[in-house]
């Protein structure tokens, strides 16, 4: 089987060792694909159809996209709103970078950033603590300082289902 590029359609290329029979009847082929993954196409798309050894059962190969974005060794996997027009997507692309569901913003490596975090906070800590302990006298009077430390957290910013190297 070759996979070769046509008006940025993808066309399978397939040897077939027999006769395709085409008696204009119309079958309701089943939609196959890798374990795992499932996904259902908005009406109106095109896919293809084929007979298996059994003349009955007809079973889908895939469908056609119009819309290809994914270059030699690129993976793109997205979903679409009922009227087709794209939804969410994820792409791994070739350059060793990845796309969740857009480019306008950044993912964070959590762990890196809570330890930065609280190495501020740290700071923080230790510079109200001294600007507390820094006495003022004005006209006979002590003045103390009353800064407040901080306790800020960004513990609940983790997701942990969505891990890194």
């Amino acid at each position: 089987m070759d996979i070769i590029q046509v008006n940025d359609n993808r066309i399978v290329k397939v040897f077939r060792y027999i006769k395709a029979r085409f008696s204009g009847d119309t079958h309701e082929p089943v939609q196959i694909g890798p374990f795992g993954d499932d996904s259902c196409p908005p009406k109106g798309i095109k896919g293809v159809k084929a007979p298996t050894s059994t003349d009955a059962i007809h079973v889908v190969l895939g469908y056609f996209n119009r819309n290809n974005k994914a270059s030699a060794g690129e993976k793109r996997l997205f979903s679409v709103k009922e009227d087709g027009t794209e939804g969410f997507y994820t792409y791994f692309k070739n350059d060793g970078s990845f796309e969740l569901g857009g480019t306008a913003d950044y993912a964070v490596r959590y762990n890196e950033l809570k330890k930065g975090f609280d190495q501020l906070v740290t700071d923080f800590n230790a510079l109200v603590t001294k600007y507390n302990a820094h006495v003022h006298t004005s006209n006979g009077a002590v003045t103390t300082n009353t800064g407040t430390t901080s306790s800020a957290d960004i513990s609940n910013s983790k997701i942990s289902q969505i891990t890194t190297p």
